[in-house]
């Protein structure tokens, strides 16, 4: 049975004499510490750490009550409180019980053996609540953290996102988001099987957090995607875009390393997207959506990095428009092809214009669009 580490407080003499003699009886071993006094108490919690604290209510220089929340603030971990006291009255009892007292026992009530047991079930009652808080600081954590790496998941990042957001847009000051995608990584998963994937996104996300400060969030949001949260103060806006790409460089320099994984030699690379607030955006989803459609475009780049610009939004639009156009209007009976006869002095030819034949505002647009795809001999 390990020895228990107590702190008595009584102001008065006799009783904590007679309640030195009735500890030294227990079955259960105890180092006993004893305070005179609210202000000597108060001096020993600060310095101390105490498995089980032994409170009267009456105090000379102060109340028992009051000492509460001392004992909860300056233990690290959850130690039960016995408060013993000559009198007390009914709301007292209540009141010490709501502030987070175990159990309160009358001085004249007070022998060997409820003391033992008062004891032994304050000890199981403050294991039981360990437990619970354990568990419930894991579940907090699976929250907000991913499961295979550790790091901030997407919760996390969009909670730590608006609070920077609302943090710059007081100050004034530009912040960098990328988004991240591994290239290869499929490749891996289907030659080498999962485990190793699994590996390699452990080791991805060890390089990417060792890279960046550690003011910085590198958060997983899925699969082979990751993300970076870069505040940058006392950067001028003009000059983010290059601080941006200078850390993707480093970042990219860190994936391109070889992994080992089951005596082989891994490589994979990464493409970046960067989006600037409040340039690129002005909410947390707006910013992510920005530095996703940049790291698609990275994606077709020899460089593998990308920074937002608005003709990606333009182009997605009109792609979109065409996508969902040709999807609804589509039927084969309403394509067709109008073959158009030009002559000059010197020879004739013809050209084939494949047109919408529709005839509707949208599809009228959408032929205009389709236009500057003929070509050029066939413009007026």
């Amino acid at each position: 049975m390990n020895t228990l580490r107590a702190l008595n407080v009584e102001d008065d003499d006799v009783d904590r004499e007679a309640f030195r003699r009735m500890t030294a009886k227990l079955i259960q071993p105890i180092e006993l510490h004893q305070a005179s006094s609210f202000g000597e108490a108060r001096e020993m919690l600060k310095s101390s750490q105490y498995d089980c604290v032994f409170l009267d209510n009456n105090l000379g220089d102060g109340n028992g009550l009051d000492m509460i929340p001392l004992i909860v603030q300056h233990r690290a971990e959850i130690c039960p409180i016995i408060m013993i006291s000559a009198n007390g009255s009914e709301n007292q009892v209540v009141e010490a019980l709501r502030k987070g007292v175990y159990d309160y026992i009358s001085k004249s009530s007070l022998n060997t053996d409820q003391l033992e047991h008062a004891i032994a079930a304050s000890l199981n009652w403050a294991e039981r609540e360990k437990e619970l808080r354990d568990a419930r600081e894991r579940m907090l954590h699976l929250s907000l953290y991913d499961s295979l790496t550790d790091l901030p998941n997407r919760t996390l990042l969009f909670n730590r996102l608006d609070q920077q957001i609302h943090l710059n847009e007081r100050n004034g000051e530009a912040f960098v988001l990328m988004m991240l995608d591994v290239n290869g990584f499929k490749e891996v998963n289907d030659t080498l099987g999962h485990d190793a994937g699994d590996t390699v996104l452990r080791v991805i996300a060890h390089r990417l957090a060792a890279t960046v400060r550690q003011a910085d969030t590198v958060a997983r949001l899925g699969g082979d995607e990751f993300a970076c949260l870069l505040p940058l103060a006392n950067a001028s806006a003009a000059h983010v875009p290059e601080i941006g790409i200078n850390i993707a460089e480093k970042l990219l320099a860190a994936i391109h390393a070889p992994i080992l994984v089951d005596n082989e030699m891994v490589m994979v690379g990464i493409s970046i997207g960067i989006a600037q607030f409040p340039l690129h955006g002005s909410d947390s989803r707006t910013l992510l959506k920005r530095a996703d459609q940049a790291m698609y475009h990275a994606k077709q780049g020899a460089k593998g990095i990308q920074v937002y610009s608005v003709e990606f939004q333009r182009n997605e639009s009109f792609a979109l428009l065409l996508a969902g156009t040709l999807k609804k209007r589509l039927p084969i009976e309403n394509c067709g092809y109008i073959t158009s006869r030009k002559s000059n002095s010197t020879r004739a030819e013809s050209s084939a214009k494949r047109r919408w034949c529709g005839g509707s505002t949208r599809s009228e647009a959408l032929s205009c669009r389709t236009a500057s795809f003929q070509p050029r001999r066939d413009r007026r």
